[in-house]
């Protein structure tokens, strides 16, 4: 007489299934530098702050910590135990650490890949840099100086931080302290007005567009962010008129059209 066994196994085919039925789970940790807080700055570059290694920390049923480049603004952690666990992220170029470890957050492994997000706030990092800042101005929705209604002749800009007017002027003369205008340029075009040389971080900027008497018919003052380095992001600026008649002319009414070639 032959005695048959039946092995009920926790494999993919079982009752029980403990290992994810041989799916590895994966776990990328993205990580950000000041892309958050100050909308629409879309984020900071390993390069702009000099930072070579990003080290990522992990606690939670496995505790780890790995060190890769910075430039590869992800890792992957495979086949963690499931659980709830924090990661936190600390920023380093050649000479030591860049930030005070305050880019954190949590999330739980389970049964599913997936990407977790960690951004570099600003007050986490512990030097100050400077940058480029890029920017183009549109007149109510007109992107050249001479197609806004009335027409802009001249540009005046106060750039502010903590209520103190930076100093500097952009590439074209232009001073950033409000204290004299310079020609309207043009925001359709490829490149953006800059000015170089100023420390990175939150700022503001009031632009206002002038007429040849130096009448103000355009201002708006824009909550804006410095970068780091030379590479940043070039900032878009629609200046509304404080006049009722000004910005890009409506399209005539179609009686009135037919009134003119009548």
């Amino acid at each position: 007489m032959r005695v048959f066994l039946l092995l009920v196994l926790g494999g993919c085919g079982g009752a029980v299934c403990t290992s994810n039925c041989g799916v590895t789970i994966d776990t990328f940790v993205h990580w950000t530098l000041v892309a958050t807080e100050f909308l629409p700055f879309d984020g900071e570059t390993c390069d702009g702050i000099g930072a070579t290694a990003v080290a990522i920390s992990l606690t939670g049923p496995t505790t780890m910590t790995q060190r890769v480049d910075c430039s590869a603004y992800q890792f992957k952690f495979s086949s963690l135990p499931m659980g709830e666990y924090a990661v936190r992220a600390m920023a380093f170029d050649a000479a030591g650490a860049l930030t005070r470890g305050m880019a954190s957050t949590t999330f739980t492994v389970a049964d599913a890949s997936q990407s977790v997000y960690v951004d570099f706030p600003f007050a986490d990092f512990v030097k100050t840099y400077q940058g480029t800042y890029f920017f183009k101005t549109a007149w109510d929705g007109a992107v050249k100086c001479g197609d806004a209604t009335p027409k802009v002749i001249n540009e005046r800009l106060l750039m502010e931080r903590g209520g103190v007017a930076l100093a500097g002027t952009t590439t074209d003369g232009v001073p950033i302290d409000g204290t004299k205008a310079g020609p309207c340029r043009d925001g359709g075009g490829a490149a953006s007005q800059a000015v170089r040389d100023l420390d990175w971080g939150p700022a503001q900027i009031t632009i206002s567009g002038e007429d040849g008497a130096g009448n103000t018919l355009y201002r708006k003052r824009f909550d804006t962010f410095v970068g780091a380095g030379e590479s940043n992001p070039s900032a878009d600026f629609d200046v509304p008129s404080i006049l009722p008649d000004a910005g890009v002319p409506d399209a005539a009414p179609p009686d009135a059209a037919l009134a003119d070639a009548g």
